[in-house]
C-alpha cells in the first residue's frame, strides 16, 4: 500500500535549492502536485526515476511517495539533500566574503573547501 511521507528537512533557501536542482539537472515546478493518493502544494522537484515529484512545502517539509522504493530510489532524494547542503554552504560563505573551491572525491562526490582569512 502506498502512502505519502512528510520528511522534515531544512530546505528553506530557495536559491540553494534551485542551484542544487540545476546541478543535478532536475526539473522544478511550483504548484499543486499529485502524489498518488494525495495532492500537495509547493515546489515540485522531479527526481530521476521517480514516478511522482517530491514536493518542498512552504515550511521546508518534503512530501513524497516512492512506495517503499518501488516508485523511486530514495538515494536520489539523499543526493538532492547533499547538493542542497553544499550549495547552501557556498552561498553562506560567499555572503561572508570567503573564497570557495570545489573538488571531487574518489567516490565522485563534490567536496567544498571554504578559505577563511
Amino acid at each position: 500500500m502506498s502512502h505519502t511521507m512528510d520528511i522534515q528537512m531544512e530546505l528553506h533557501d530557495r536559491r540553494a535549492l534551485e542551484a542544487a536542482c540545476r546541478r543535478l539537472q532536475l526539473k522544478m515546478e511550483y504548484g499543486k502536485h499529485q502524489l498518488h493518493a494525495t495532492a500537495e502544494e509547493g515546489l515540485g522537484i522531479f527526481l530521476d526515476g521517480w514516478r511522482f515529484p517530491v514536493v518542498v512545502k512552504k515550511e521546508g517539509i518534503i512530501s513524497c511517495d516512492n512506495y517503499n522504493g518501488h516508485w523511486g530510489n530514495i538515494q536520489k532524494l539523499h543526493e538532492l539533500e547533499a547538493f542542497y547542503g553544499l550549495e547552501k554552504a557556498r552561498l553562506e560563505a560567499q555572503l561572508k566574503g570567503y573564497d570557495c573551491h570545489e573538488t571531487v572525491t574518489a567516490d565522485n562526490m563534490p567536496r567544498l573547501e571554504i578559505f577563511i582569512d
